[in-house]
């Protein structure tokens, strides 16, 4: 996809740049669970087989959400391992033996 390179990508012409697309799906997705929450109390008390199906297929919604994030997440992070290996600085700890060694080379020097 062409407009979702880091090189190309330009945030004004994002389909949802606009900070009313968040807040329009959050209240639209609470006004949601609240009418369901009101019409699933006010009945008699048993939950229907149509709503178990739409509990699971929003369930399902969100983990396939999920699994995009965790997907685009690691490929990412090959591909910028790749393009920008991390060099540490860090050196090993010195083995018993290596710390032994160079005490005795410290205390035989004149």
């Amino acid at each position: 996809m062409p407009g979702l390179s880091p090189a190309t990508f330009a945030w004004a012409d994002a389909p949802l740049h606009s900070i009313r697309a968040p807040c329009i799906g959050a209240g639209l997705y609470l006004f949601s669970v609240g009418a369901l929450r009101r019409h699933v109390s006010s009945s008699s008390g048993t939950v229907s087989p149509s709503f178990r199906r739409m509990q699971a297929a929003h369930n399902l919604v969100l983990c396939g959400g999920s699994l995009l994030m965790l997907l685009g997440a690691i490929s990412e992070l090959v591909r910028r391992s790749v393009a920008e290996p991390v060099r540490s600085t860090h050196r090993p700890p010195r083995t018993h033996r290596a710390r032994t060694a160079a005490s005795a080379h410290c205390r035989a020097a004149p």
